[in-house]
């Protein structure tokens, strides 16, 4: 039985001459997914008759003979289409061996044009319960290697969202094997792996977006707006302050184990609001650092006292080998300053914004509300900033990648962008472990 079917209205509306539906065969039955109604002249003429205006055409090839248009109105309704794509693509496979019980799952099949991007999810577990969580969210395939993964042709892009000491092997493999990368911020462990990575891209041709979601909020993105239109003047200082009270993720595992993670507090969350100072401001020529980075909390994890953990529960019998708290000072040349203060773990209230100060204006990115400190005709003026609130910074990262895979734009975050966050980590590790000023 066809899908699609043609049904006639008997009774018209009193305007039309003639109406038709599509419908669908929903599991429930045949139901409207767009009507198309004839309404013949009574639109175009109701209006000539209370405007007064001549809406009539003239048909040159007819004598000059004067029409007045019909109107064929189409509606589609946007939650059935919805409905009727997700049917089509739904489908149950049998992924039981021969001799087994059947085991179904459930797959979305879905047209190249409505999904032009293949997503394939490695998620980070061992192989016992993998084929649970695929069968929970509905994940045609899965991998408990990274390599398989980049194998198959059927993939276009990878999204690298694992401990830190991955992100180099997986992201080269990826763009070795012709796939579109996104890689989650930091970009690798050291700024020499970071290189690594872009001679990789760049031999293959594929796309490389760096995982920068803070760049992806709505905040982020005004502040960005009025530096790019001059309000701000010209930049000299840049503060940026995170502060979590008690915040070190994973206590005993990865993220707290240099070997995998290359860092604490400083590479872990700092390098957010690093690059976003960076990306808002335009100032990408880091030229010397004075920086010192401490481990106070974690160390003594069995005395670390925490209200929630991220990434948790603690492993004691694991490895805290990593900062928890990084304070310094950053010069551009000599063009601006910056200064951090960032913690995992200290006995400060909790804190999280960038100031941007400009001779013209000065701005903070994190506070509730965005406000622009300035001069209006003479006078102090603070004026609050508007916008959409309440858009995701993460879906905002994925659709943008998912662009530039279509070709429709370029990558959020570049890759040269990455590498110079990179290498002023680096450069900060560098001038707490030798105690001087590291030139760039």
């Amino acid at each position: 039985e066809p899908q699609l079917k043609w049904h006639h209205h008997d009774k018209l509306a009193h305007y039309a001459k003639d109406a038709y539906d599509i419908t669908y065969n929903f599991p429930l039955g045949f139901e409207e997914v767009e009507g198309i109604h004839s309404r013949t002249d009574f639109d175009l003429s109701q209006h000539m008759q209370y405007s007064k205006k001549d809406m009539s055409y003239m048909d040159q090839e007819d004598g000059n003979k004067k029409y007045v248009p019909y109107v064929i109105e189409t509606s589609a309704g946007l939650n059935r289409n919805f409905l009727m794509f997700l049917c089509e693509a739904y489908e149950e496979e049998n992924v039981a061996k021969a001799g087994e019980p059947e085991d179904y799952r459930t797959v979305l099949h879905l047209d190249p044009r409505l999904a032009p991007i293949t997503v394939a999810v490695l998620p980070l577990m061992k192989k016992d319960g993998l084929a649970e969580k695929a069968k929970e969210f509905g994940v045609a395939k899965t991998y408990t290697d990274y390599l398989e993964l980049v194998k198959d042709p059927e993939i276009d892009a990878v999204s690298v969202c694992v401990p830190n000491d991955m992100h180099a092997p997986i992201a080269i493999a990826a763009l070795e094997a012709g796939k579109h990368v996104l890689l989650e911020k930091p970009m690798t462990l050291s700024a020499s792996l970071g290189r690594e990575i872009l001679e990789a891209r760049d031999k293959s041709g594929k796309l490389l977006q760096m995982g920068m979601v803070r760049r992806q909020a709505a905040d982020s993105i005004a502040v960005k707006e009025l530096i790019d239109n001059g309000r701000l003047g010209e930049i000299y200082q840049i503060r940026v302050k995170l502060i979590r009270r008690r915040g070190i993720p994973g206590l005993g595992g990865w993220f707290t184990t240099k070997a995998r993670s290359g860092g604490g507090g400083l590479i872990d969350i700092a390098v957010h609001f690093l690059d976003l100072a960076m990306w808002s401001t335009g100032l990408w020529n880091p030229t010397k650092v004075s920086a010192k980075v401490y481990s106070k909390f974690g160390k003594d994890m069995k005395n670390y006292h925490y209200i929630n953990m991220w990434a948790g529960p603690p492993n004691y019998e694991g490895t805290f080998d990593v900062d928890d708290y990084a304070a310094g000072f950053v010069r551009f040349g000599k063009q601006a300053t910056l200064s951090f203060e960032v913690a995992w773990a200290c006995n400060a209230e909790a804190e999280s914004y960038i100031e941007i100060l400009g001779d013209k204006g000065g701005i903070k990115i994190g506070e509730k509300d965005t406000v622009l400190l300035t001069e209006l005709d003479g006078k102090l003026a603070d004026i609050k900033l508007d916008y959409d609130k309440t858009r995701d910074p993460f879906a905002g990262e994925m659709q943008v990648f998912a662009d530039a895979v279509q070709g429709k734009c370029k990558v959020a975050a570049t890759g040269e962008e990455g590498l110079v966050a990179m290498k002023l980590l680096d450069a900060i590790y560098r001038s707490s472990e030798e105690d001087r000023e590291i030139e760039l």
